[in-house]
């Protein structure tokens, strides 16, 4: 069933209005939710995880503030927010940076994975192409 225009302004609009709500309710803060809106486009914020087609999560560190926001990417909006530690106690996936040994480790371990990658590539077109 197809939306008119009408509905998905409406509940654009109620979605805006929950997450500034919340915003005041949790942080005590007054948030422009078309700048936050910009940023997640942008993907200048944290990528934590998508939990549908229509809903991600992004992490936003800004004024002593850890918040999660919960992006719907049918109406373009953000249509909730919570602190981040709520996140993790709830078993949501941490994406804070790790130490630099493992940055390292983990660049070492991709830049083998690609070695690998690179041969077996290579082998396929060999063989016209023929992988197994």
């Amino acid at each position: 069933m197809k939306q008119t225009n009408k509905g998905t302004k409406s509940k654009k609009k109620c979605q805006a209005m929950h997450a500034m709500k919340r915003a005041r309710e949790r942080f005590g803060i007054n948030l422009n939710m078309e700048s936050l809106v910009k940023e997640i486009q942008s993907q200048k914020l944290t990528f934590i995880e998508r939990q549908s087609l229509r809903i991600t999560l992004w992490r936003r560190i800004a004024d002593d503030l850890d918040i999660v926001l919960v992006y719907d990417n049918r109406t373009k909006q953000v249509a909730t927010l919570y602190p981040y530690s709520w996140h993790l106690e709830n078993g949501g996936v941490d994406v804070t940076p790790k130490s630099k040994e493992d940055t390292t480790k983990n660049q070492r371990e991709e830049s083998e994975i690609d070695s690998v990658q690179k041969i077996w590539d290579s082998y396929c077109f060999q063989f016209e192409n023929t992988c197994f």
